[in-house]
Order: C-alpha cells, then sequence, then structure tokens
C-alpha cells in the first residue's frame, strides 16, 4: 500500500515537471512565432513603401532627365510638376527594293499633375500626408527613422538607391559572415538596375 502511495506521488510530481517543461516549450515557441510573424509583416511594410518609391524615382526620370538624390526633390515633384501625356505612332515607309524606313511620330495629347498620375501607385496617400514615405515603418514615433536615398550616374547612366538603415528585423542587422541578410533595398549605386533585393 505505502509504494503504491509512493509510486503515485513519484509519477505526479513528475507530470507536473513534465507539464511545466512542456508549457515553457509552448511559451518559446509562440513567442518566437509571433516575433517572426511581427518581423515578416515589417518587412513587408518596408518592401510596400520600397516599390512606391522606385515608382516615384521612375516617374521623376522621365520628366527631369536624372534621378531624385534627397526627398525634397521627390516630393516637390509631386507637389509641383506634371507629366505630358504623349501618344506615339509609328509609321513604315515601305521601298521598291526593301530596307524599310520606319519613323515615330510623338503627339501630346495632355498634361497631368504628377500626383494626379501616381496616386494609384501610392496607395492612395494624400498629399498632404506624402512625407510619411521617407520614413521606415514599425519604428516608434519619438525615434523616426528615414530610409536612406542617393543618385548619381554610373557610365554616364542615372542610377539611385534607396534602403532601410536600421532594419527591425533582427536577421538583417548582423553582418553576413554571422549568417545575417542584407537590409531592404532597391536600385543600386554599383550597377544599372531598379530591381528590390528582394526580388533576387
Amino acid at each position: 500500500m505505502r509504494n503504491s502511495l509512493l509510486k503515485n506521488i513519484v509519477f505526479g510530481c513528475l507530470s507536473l515537471v513534465a507539464l511545466y517543461f512542456f508549457w515553457i516549450t509552448y511559451q518559446d515557441l509562440k513567442k518566437s512565432n509571433e516575433q517572426y510573424q511581427l518581423v515578416k509583416g515589417i518587412d513587408e511594410k518596408v518592401i510596400d513603401q520600397l516599390v512606391k518609391m522606385r515608382d516615384l524615382q521612375v516617374h521623376y526620370l522621365a520628366v527631369k532627365g536624372e534621378y531624385a538624390s534627397e526627398w525634397d526633390s521627390l516630393f516637390n515633384f509631386l507637389r509641383y510638376d506634371s507629366i505630358y501625356m504623349v501618344q506615339q505612332k509609328e509609321h513604315i515607309i515601305h521601298r521598291q527594293y526593301g530596307g524599310d524606313s520606319i519613323y515615330i511620330e510623338e503627339d501630346t495629347i495632355g498634361v497631368v499633375a504628377a500626383y494626379d498620375s501616381l496616386r494609384n501607385k501610392l496607395g492612395g496617400l494624400s498629399l498632404a500626408n506624402i512625407e510619411a514615405l521617407k520614413y521606415a515603418p514599425g519604428h516608434p514615433q519619438d525615434s523616426l527613422v528615414e530610409f536612406f536615398i542617393n543618385a548619381g550616374t554610373l557610365k554616364k547612366s542615372p542610377v539611385f538607391e534607396i534602403y532601410d538603415p536600421k532594419p527591425l528585423n533582427p536577421q538583417r542587422q548582423k553582418p553576413k559572415n554571422r549568417g545575417g541578410i542584407p537590409p531592404l533595398k532597391v536600385g543600386s549605386m554599383t550597377s544599372q538596375s531598379i530591381r528590390g533585393n528582394w526580388e533576387y
């Protein structure tokens, strides 16, 4: 009788210890999953903003012939500039002995304010709040972080890059040689690319 009681007590204690360790493991996994989902959500928001800024830069280049190297230039472009609506017609002149000639006729059919042209690509962000684009998402209001922006030329061609200088993703904070991954970035100052590094 005494042995049976002792076995039951030992079994009960071991069960409680096992349940305790199971609960700790569950909490750790839950916390890790929540952290992963939070980081993934922030990365998705950063990518969304980088895509919007890339669209802005492409339109800026079409009008100005260069990329913007500072935020004020981009935002003033949206506030004050216009984009011309151009229609192209291709004309082919057939020659009797081959060697057809092609020329393209361009006709300006209208002018649209830059902001109106890009409003949908900016997710409907109002012109009054447009400067919010330059801040990396996820940071507290009292310590906002601006995306880094740069532009110039490479082999006489315009180039630009925009990236998150203080990523919240812990993997993006580590150096590459310690298993880290680079901060999210669009464009490049070392190659003529406007792709984001998440697209490779």
